[in-house]
Order: C-alpha cells, then sequence, then structure tokens
C-alpha cells in the first residue's frame, strides 16, 4: 500500500499538465488568482487629488510669455499624469528643447543616484532636464507609495482573502470515512482514492451549468462544514484602516473614497463632514501643485498663479464688534 501511494504522489506532481477526455485539466488548479485590488485602490485615492488639474487654470503674471505657452500646454496635456508620478515614483522627469517640453518615459532617460538623469532617447539627446520631486522622495529618496508596500500588501491579502471566500460560496467541506463494522476498525482511504473525490467535488459543487444534482460515494462519509463567511466579516473593517492609513500618506480626507463614504451608514446626515472634507482635499491639492509646477516655474523665471474652477468656499461668519 505504501509503494501504491508514492506512486500515485508522484504520478500527482509530474503529470501536471495531462489533460482529460472531457477537456477538462486532469490536475486542476485549485488556488485563486490573485487580483491586483490594492493598486484600483491607491490609484483611486491619488487620482482624487490630481483629477483636480483638469478644472486648473494657469496664469502669467511675470515672465516670458512663449515659455509659459510651453509650460502651460505641458501642464494641460500631462499634468496629472506627473502628479500621479510623484505619488507612484517619487519624480517624474521633463525635458525642454525647441519643440517644447515634454515628459519623459522610463525607456527615455537614465538616473544616477537621486540627483542626476540624462536622457537616453536619441530625440531628446541634448535637451535640458527638469526633474520634479516629491516632498517624500527629497526626504527619504523613496516614493510614497513604496512607503505603504506594507498597507498595500496588507489590503491586497485582505480582499483577496475575502474574493477566495466568495470564489468558495463562503464554506468550507471536511469529509472523512465512516467507521464500519467493529469498533477497532479503522476506516482508510488511498491518496489516489482522496484526490479524486476533492477533485470531482471541487469541479461540480458550485459550478451552475456542470452542477450534479446526486453524487453517488463508494462508502460512508461523515461531513463538517466550516463557516467561511463569518471569517470574511471583519474585512471592510480591516479594509478601511488600510485605506485609512494610505489617506493619511496622501492627505486626502478619508470621507472623500468612495468606499468609505459607501460603508457609512450616516453618509445621507453628515454633509457638513463631506464639505470639510472637499475643502480640505482641495488645500492639499493646491500644496502639491505649489510644490510641482507652481515651483517648476519659479525655476524659469517665471511667476505664475493658477484658479480651479468650482473650488469650494469657506464660509467666514461675521465678527459681531465688541461692546465697550
Amino acid at each position: 500500500m505504501n509503494v501504491k501511494n508514492s506512486i500515485a504522489k508522484w504520478i500527482l506532481k509530474g503529470y501536471a499538465n495531462q489533460g482529460r477526455e472531457d477537456g477538462r485539466s486532469f490536475f486542476p488548479d485549485f488556488n485563486e488568482i490573485r487580483q491586483p485590488f490594492s493598486q484600483i485602490i491607491f490609484s483611486n485615492i491619488v487620482e482624487l487629488l490630481t483629477d483636480l488639474t483638469q478644472d486648473t487654470t494657469l496664469v502669467l503674471k511675470k515672465g516670458d510669455s512663449m515659455l509659459f505657452a510651453e509650460l502651460n500646454e505641458l501642464f494641460n496635456t500631462d499634468g496629472q499624469r506627473i502628479l500621479n508620478r510623484l505619488f507612484n515614483k517619487g519624480f517624474a522627469v521633463v525635458s525642454f528643447n525647441e519643440a517644447g517640453f515634454k515628459l519623459l518615459d522610463d525607456d527615455q532617460f537614465t538616473t544616477y543616484g537621486n540627483s542626476y538623469v540624462l536622457p537616453t532617447a536619441k530625440k531628446y539627446k541634448g535637451a535640458r532636464v527638469y526633474v520634479l520631486k516629491s516632498d517624500t522622495f527629497r526626504e527619504t529618496g523613496i516614493s510614497d507609495r513604496t512607503q505603504l508596500n506594507g498597507f498595500l500588501n496588507y489590503l491586497e491579502n485582505i480582499l483577496n482573502a475575502s474574493n477566495t471566500t466568495t470564489a468558495r460560496l463562503g464554506a468550507m467541506v471536511m469529509a472523512f470515512p465512516v467507521t464500519a463494522g467493529a469498533v477497532n476498525t479503522e476506516a482508510k482511504i488511498t491518496d489516489m482514492e482522496k484526490f479524486k473525490k476533492e477533485m470531482g467535488i471541487s469541479e461540480d459543487y458550485g459550478a451552475l451549468k456542470n452542477q450534479r444534482q446526486i453524487m453517488i460515494w463508494p462508502k460512508q462519509m461523515g461531513f463538517t462544514t466550516i463557516n467561511l463567511a463569518g471569517l470574511d466579516a471583519k474585512t471592510i473593517d480591516k479594509a478601511k484602516f488600510a485605506i485609512t492609513v494610505i489617506c493619511d500618506r496622501i492627505k486626502v480626507p478619508v470621507n472623500q473614497v468612495g468606499v468609505i463614504d459607501s460603508a457609512n451608514t450616516n453618509s445621507l446626515s453628515n454633509g457638513g463632514e463631506m464639505r470639510e472634507g472637499d475643502i480640505m482635499k482641495y488645500k492639499s491639492f493646491e500644496r502639491l501643485l505649489n510644490k510641482s509646477f507652481v515651483k517648476m516655474a519659479k525655476d524659469l523665471d517665471l511667476v505664475i498663479d493658477y484658479t480651479i474652477y468650482n473650488k469650494p468656499q469657506m464660509n467666514v461668519q461675521p465678527q459681531t464688534p465688541a461692546i465697550v
């Protein structure tokens, strides 16, 4: 029996790519493919800020109008992409020649440490280069995304675990052969029998198109069901914790994130909090704008200002003069 089981294990490991007559894999992959959930959540949070470039207009106050026109074209074309890169990579590389400003892709320049950049693309060789850097990159040499890797992985594990639970219909079934006959007789099952039963259940249970209405077992079996939905109950709370940390790092009010606001049962009665969060979001964007494009304009001997369409205004209550 031991020799037979050893051969069965060797076959299961060695021929994982073989197929069956019905077209199904003889050795199916029982693992769920990990999905990049944290990537979309991080991008959504970042773009709550950077998307405001679409509502922003740069205004020249002093300097070369032709140079400002080129800078303004860069801002209107690639402004959001540049700010996204500040969060994802920590820096963005812009070249300038007779054709104007151009945001360079990763394969168009080479970096030397954290201070020197050289364009490598033929048409940009000899061009002037300007590197926009985030405060985090200036201070630590890494991007905000890199700093958040731990929490992004934590969020990825949480959501992928929930996804696996959902794909398994929220339950796991444990089966074992029931002892029959004499009390001291031990019911056993070979590795091959165990594999065939697990494969049959995983393929036929829950797949509505192929789901069997009846299953016949060669021997009496006992079953225990483990409710995975109970383990998944705290998923939202854990995800909210990770998202809150990401928002704190990016400087986005957490109540601006859709998944947080939709989970708030008092979302219809906290209009004041939403408005305050909206104001704080615009303030964070203005700080980001001043430390990137306004700073770049200053380095180019341009003095610029900006206007933001639909920017919320703070209600300032008039002060009552004191009675002397």
